[in-house]
């Protein structure tokens, strides 16, 4: 699903006819696949996904997808294995505000997907050997797993406007290439994206740039 609309496009674009809408319609989908082959972390629907970490000794967890809007469940087992064992039992259940807390962007969405432990780190287990009493600590191998929500959902919390605006920007930028097809050309690239077009504009082209760069530095 396209980030913008074909209607939010020629709004833009002030158009007023319908006979590119397909056209347009595809390039918004080529667009949004391009940002997000460049923000891989961020999350353009709202989604609800179970994944498993290995704790390495830290008070700070950061979530793969973002933004994170909420958490469903979170469990601490050190004999959990990525659920391939009989872990993750009731008793390791955490409680969000007791045991961990999700920081927030803004009321009821967190753009860095950051959970940190209260009062403790995130899984490194004490292993004894022997008559050791100390005994030394080791990685947690699979032991966190947590459901949560990441995502924009469109109705409580919107795709910011700035990637709205760089998805029309290289929707417009696709649009523009389609008819040069076969004829002489001249290239431009970034990131994942490359493409060629004689009548490159350059401030088009230095505002996706920018943009693009926006938006990577949500990632870790």
């Amino acid at each position: 699903m396209a980030i913008t609309t074909v209607a939010e496009y020629k709004q833009l674009m002030q158009i007023t006819t319908s006979a590119d809408d397909a056209l347009i319609a595809a390039a918004l989908d080529n667009a949004t696949a391009i940002i997000e082959q460049n923000a891989t972390s961020m999350l353009f629907t709202s989604q609800t996904m179970t994944e498993y970490y290995s704790g390495g000794g830290r008070s700070t967890l950061v979530l793969r997808s973002r933004p994170v809007t909420s958490i469903s469940s979170l469990y601490y087992d050190d004999t959990g294995y990525f659920g391939a064992a009989t872990g993750f039992g009731a008793s390791s259940l955490l409680t969000s505000g007791v045991d961990y807390v999700l920081e927030l962007s803004q009321p009821g969405l967190s753009m860095s997907g950051i959970v940190h432990r209260i009062g403790g780190i995130w899984g490194k287990s004490r292993v004894r050997v022997g008559s050791d009493l100390v005994g030394y600590m080791e990685p947690g191998l699979g032991n966190i797993k947590i459901t949560y929500t990441a995502g924009y959902d469109g109705v409580n919390f919107q795709i910011p406007s700035n990637i709205k605006l760089l998805n029309n920007l290289l929707a417009r930028q696709i649009i523009r290439v389609a008819p040069t097809a076969g004829s002489p050309i001249s290239s431009e690239s970034f990131e994942y994206y490359s493409y060629s077009l004689k009548q490159e504009s350059p401030a088009d082209f230095a505002t996706i740039a920018s943009l693009m760069g926006a938006i990577q530095e949500y990632t870790f």
